[in-house]
C-alpha cells in the first residue's frame, strides 16, 4: 500500500522506507513485495550488517578525502575498527592512560604551514609532533632509548625498515598507524606498546 499511495505515507511505515533507502535495501522490499520471499533472521542480519558497515565506511573516506584536517589520521586509522592502541590497553591495562593520551593524540593530529620555533633546541620546525619525537634536543635521550629497546627486541631487518621510512611515515607508525613489515601479531603489539610509552614520556618531557 505503501508503494502504491505515496501520497498517504503515515505512520512508522515512511520511517522504515527511509532507513532502507539509506543503506541500500530498499530493493529487498521490492523484491518482498514481489515475491513474498523474505531472508531468513539470521541472513537478514548478516544483510544489515553488511549493509551498515559499507554505509559507514563509505561516509568515513568521504569525510576523510574531503577533510584536510583528516588527511594524517588516515595515515593512523583508515578502517572502521578500534585502534590497534586500545587493543594493546586491554592487554596492558596498566598502561591505559600513556595510551589514552596518544589516541587523543591521534584525533587531534593536523597538518599545518605554520613555523614555529622550539624555545627548548632552537630549530624551526611546521610539525610540532614530529620535531618532539624525532628531532628535538630536550627528548634526545628518550629517543636513543627507543631505538636502542628496538634494536634489541627485534630484528636488525626491522630497525633498517623503520629507518629507511620518511619522517611523515616514521611518526605516524610510531603512533600506531598502519605498520607495512610483517611481525608477528605479539610482536607487533609489544612495538606499539613501547612505541606509546616512549612517544608519551617525550611529550611529558617537552612540557616542562
Amino acid at each position: 500500500m505503501y508503494l502504491l499511495k505515496e501520497s498517504c505515507q503515515t505512520g512508522f511505515i515512511p520511517d522504515i522506507v527511509r532507513i532502507l533507502r539509506k543503506y541500500d535495501l530498499f530493493n529487498q522490499l521490492l523484491q518482498y513485495t514481489s515475491d513474498t520471499v523474505f531472508p531468513s533472521s539470521s541472513k537478514w542480519k548478516s544483510i544489515v550488517y553488511k549493509a551498515v558497515f559499507n554505509w559507514e565506511e563509505l561516509m568515513m573516506y568521504n569525510r576523510m578525502n574531503n577533510d584536510s584536517d583528516f588527511s594524517r589520521f588516515m595515515l593512523i586509522q583508515d578502517v572502521i575498527s578500534p585502534h590497534i592502541l586500545w587493543t594493546v590497553a586491554l592487554k596492558f591495562p596498566e598502561h591505559l592512560s600513556k595510551l589514552s593520551n596518544i589516541v587523543r593524540l591521534c584525533t587531534d593530529l593536523r597538518s599545518t604551514n605554520l613555523i614555529e620555533l622550539c624555545h627548548f633546541c632552537g630549530f624551526l620546525h611546521d610539525d610540532r609532533i614530529s620535531h618532539i619525537v624525532l628531532h628535538c634536543t630536550k627528548t634526545e635521550s628518550l629517543r636513543d632509548d627507543l631505538w636502542c629497546l628496538i634494536s634489541a627486541v627485534f630484528d636488525i631487518e626491522f630497525s633498517v625498515f623503520l629507518h629507511s621510512l620518511s619522517e611523515y611515515n616514521l611518526i605516524h607508525v610510531l603512533l600506531g598507524g598502519s605498520l607495512p613489515y610483517r611481525l608477528s601479531p605479539s610482536d607487533h603489539v609489544i612495538f606499539v606498546l613501547h612505541s606509546a610509552i616512549f612517544v608519551d614520556k617525550m611529550l611529558l618531557l617537552y612540557q616542562h
